[in-house]
């Protein structure tokens, strides 16, 4: 399953900007996911489709982005799509809200929360894992070279780090 929409958060548009690119000309893969029993290529084979078909529709798209987890993935699907180029890094932090539980008033459920619904919560209602992950890679493939600005920076040479 997945969701393709456009790169709408700042930091990501910025980083874009930096190696040459137009925000606007790319689209973001979000919440692409499998589930078990669906075969090896599923998600690789529904990327290469969604690009061939926005594609057709607009041939001025420069790339798409998309996230990594190496903390719970091999990122062997991304690879195979095409999402091979690793352009910013930034800290894997999960942040739960803590509710009763309506079984028993004694203990709480914690619920996991996006970064977006997180930023609607009040911050002393969130807690965050205390263990370190490995950090969250952002990808991108890179359609069309022809369109791009000039870059501050090479892409492939260095990576750009997002502090939280």
């Amino acid at each position: 399953m997945g969701g393709i929409e456009p790169v709408d958060r700042e930091y990501k548009k910025n980083a874009l900007l930096i190696y040459g690119f137009d925000p606007d000309k790319f689209f973001d893969f979000t919440r692409l996911y499998s589930i078990p029993g669906v075969p090896k290529n599923a998600s690789s084979a529904i990327s290469s489709s969604i690009k061939s078909y926005l594609l057709k529709e607009d041939p001025t798209y420069q790339g798409a982005v998309s996230t990594f987890m190496p903390t719970y993935a091999n990122g062997n699907s991304m690879l195979a799509c095409g999402l091979d180029t690793s352009f910013l890094i930034k800290r894997n932090t999960h942040k739960f809200q803590s509710s009763p539980s309506n079984d028993n008033k004694n203990s709480k459920v914690y619920e996991h929360l996006t970064n977006r619904r997180a930023e609607k919560v009040a911050s002393s209602n969130i807690i965050t894992n205390q263990m370190r992950l490995l950090p969250v890679v952002e990808v991108m493939a890179v359609f069309n070279k022809n369109t791009r600005y000039q870059p501050l920076i090479n892409l492939g040479k260095e990576m750009l780090v997002k502090e939280n």
